[in-house]
């Protein structure tokens, strides 16, 4: 059985990013805009019933959209360090401005 070894975060991924900073609006069906308020404070998962969609246009949110293995968390407030983890099944989402991005090393 492999030992734990202790990392530094920045050492583990190839970016840490804010996210867009644009409003939100009722979700169009295929866009989600992923906010602190849709992580569920339990399982940490994406809370589909309340999802809307970046109020923006979407030739300028390419960087913002999420990949597989993308882990995000919460950079202010009450909720700092709060977590999600982005799986494809999910659906095509974009990140919010108060969660930071840490794009990981495809050998994490």
């Amino acid at each position: 059985m492999p030992t734990w070894e202790q990392r530094k975060l920045g050492d583990l991924a190839l970016s840490l990013e804010y996210g867009v900073n644009a409003a939100s609006r009722d979700f169009d069906g295929k866009h989600a805009y992923l906010r602190i308020t849709d992580i569920d404070d339990d399982t940490h998962q994406f809370i589909a019933e309340n999802a809307t969609t970046p109020d923006t246009d979407f030739n300028t949110l390419s960087h913002y959209r999420l990949q597989n293995g993308d882990l995000l968390f919460a950079r202010t407030g009450a909720s700092v360090g709060k977590t999600y983890l982005y799986r494809p099944s999910d659906g095509e989402m974009y990140f919010a401005g108060f969660l930071i991005r840490a794009r990981l090393h495809p050998s994490v």
